[in-house]
């Protein structure tokens, strides 16, 4: 596995796991591993949900970005002497 795949994977995990956690809340249902963001403030708790997934977009986005490897073949140009 790729360390671009293994981004990708997190990013998507946090991203379902926040949309999941999220979804629930509205309805009245907690996830129990998440549990304590809700106990300590209901305001809190519903910030960290879509900071987890604002998180796994930019996670995502940024795995599959453009690869850039710099030209360490530099030369300078003989024009410029």
């Amino acid at each position: 596995m790729q360390k671009r795949d293994l981004q990708t994977l997190i990013g998507f995990i946090l991203f379902i796991t926040g949309f999941v956690a999220l979804t629930l809340a509205l309805v009245g249902i907690r996830i129990s591993f998440l549990a304590w963001m809700d106990n300590i403030n209901p305001v809190f708790g519903f910030v960290m949900k879509l900071v987890m997934i604002l998180a796994g977009l930019i996670i995502v986005v940024l795995a599959q970005g453009n690869d850039y490897e710099p030209d360490d073949r530099w030369e300078p140009d003989p024009k410029d002497n």
